[in-house]
């Protein structure tokens, strides 16, 4: 990544990271974090008060994504439905004009 992308990255308020909502930001705030480049250089004991949910946005915004799931050698996900939103077709829809 070219340094010219990443100072522009930094320069991003917080709330441009992904999982940063209200409450995580305002709580940034409260310890001086306003940019994505200030949460990306501060100690990550910093966010310790935000438990495993602060590590997690202290790895995105030093472009970190660990992703620990499980690989199953062959698998697929079942089938499991389309739920209840399309209880029935109405009749302007294409499939029902003949």
């Amino acid at each position: 990544m070219s340094k010219r992308i990443i100072m522009h990255i930094d320069a991003n308020s917080i709330e441009e990271l992904f999982l940063v909502g209200r409450a995580t930001n305002k709580k940034l705030r409260d310890r001086g974090i306003r940019t994505i480049g200030e949460l990306a250089n501060c100690d990550p004991k910093l966010l310790s008060s935000l438990k495993s949910h602060g590590r997690l946005i202290w790895n995105y915004a030093n472009g970190i994504v660990i992703e620990n799931s499980p690989v199953k050698p062959g698998g697929s996900v079942p089938f499991k439905g389309l739920g209840n939103r399309f209880k029935s077709i109405p009749r302007f829809h294409p499939l029902f004009v003949s």
